[in-house]
This record gives C-alpha cells, sequence and structure tokens, in this order.
C-alpha cells in the first residue's frame, strides 16, 4: 500500500483543506448532537466522539451515512494503525515482508482490503459523474498533477486512507476536549 505524506503532496491536499468543508460540519453536527445532552446525563464521550467523527467523515464525503460501515472501519483503522506501530517498535516486525502469513499480516492486510474495498465503493460510483459536491472526495477528484492529470483512483484512495488513518481517532480525541 502506497500512503502519501499529506506535507509531501501538498499540492494535491491544499485545495481539500482550503475550502473548510470539516470546519462547517464540525461545528454543525457538534452542535445537533449536544443539544440533546442534559448535565445530569453520564455518556462515554469517546464512543459518543467516535460516532461524531463517523458522521463528520460521512457528511465530508458527501453526505453519506456511514453509521453501519463505522464499527468495520474503525476496526480496520485500529488493526492497521497497530500494524504500524509494531513496524516502528521492531526491526523485526519492520524486515519482514508482508506476504510473510504471519498473524500480524494477515489481520493487517485484511484490514486495509476492507478499507480499500470501502473506499473504492464510494470512489468508483461517483467517477463517471465527476467533481461537483462540496466534499473531500469531490475536491480531491478536482485535483491535478503537475502534468495537469487527474489523480488515478488509487490516488484518491490513498490520500484517502492516509485522511482516516491520521484523523479519524485524532478527531475524535480533539472533540472530547471541547
Amino acid at each position: 500500500m502506497k500512503v502519501y505524506l499529506i506535507g509531501l503532496v501538498d499540492n494535491w491536499c491544499n485545495p481539500v483543506f482550503t475550502k473548510n468543508i470539516f470546519g462547517t460540519i464540525i461545528v454543525e453536527e457538534t452542535m445537533m448532537r449536544s443539544q440533546g445532552l442534559t448535565h445530569e446525563e453520564i455518556i462515554d464521550i469517546s464512543q459518543f466522539m467516535t460516532q461524531l467523527t463517523w458522521t463528520i467523515i460521512g457528511r465530508g464525503l458527501g453526505g453519506k451515512d456511514i453509521s453501519k460501515e463505522a464499527p468495520a472501519l474503525s476496526q480496520a483503522i485500529t488493526v492497521a494503525q497497530h500494524h504500524i506501530a509494531l513496524q516502528y517498535r521492531s526491526i523485526t516486525a519492520l524486515l519482514t515482508p508482508l506476504w510473510v502469513p504471519t498473524a500480524t499480516h494477515r489481520a493487517s492486510n485484511q484490514a486495509v482490503s476492507t478499507l480499500n474495498t470501502w473506499i473504492m465503493k464510494e470512489i468508483l460510483p461517483r467517477w463517471p459523474s465527476g467533481p461537483g459536491q462540496a466534499d473531500v472526495l469531490s475536491n480531491l477528484m478536482e485535483v491535478k498533477t503537475e502534468e495537469g492529470v487527474p489523480l488515478a483512483d488509487h490516488e484518491i484512495r490513498d490520500e484517502l486512507i492516509t485522511l482516516f488513518l491520521a484523523g479519524h481517532e485524532t478527531m475524535a480525541n480533539a472533540l472530547s476536549w471541547f
């Protein structure tokens, strides 16, 4: 799996973030979700913010309701993050090729497959109609390389996976502090 670092492809991701898609969505969804809460009510803030985060991600990808897919996607992201962290902690894990059928590699490959399948399910149906919505996916579909060529499906997928891996838990944790 090829993952681009946002800083290295700033010209690709800048249009995604300069349109402030997530800022508006975060405020709207947080206000809407918090309206029903009372001071006496005890909630699991981590679970609440994780669900809020998936709602925000769904809206950021074109208003999709991804509540049914969220548990599987969360699990896939957790497994993928665990594998990445393991590679940083263990030289053996880092040097063992992904095709070696270890339990960690099988779980990681399945997690990546889950993410790829879901993301491609979101991208491919929208590709013929092209961009146009005010969401992250449309913005990535509008991005052109330095040669003026639109990003390929797999490049958009890679960018979305990077955003998911870097952002889904970070956003939930950050929202928990507000």
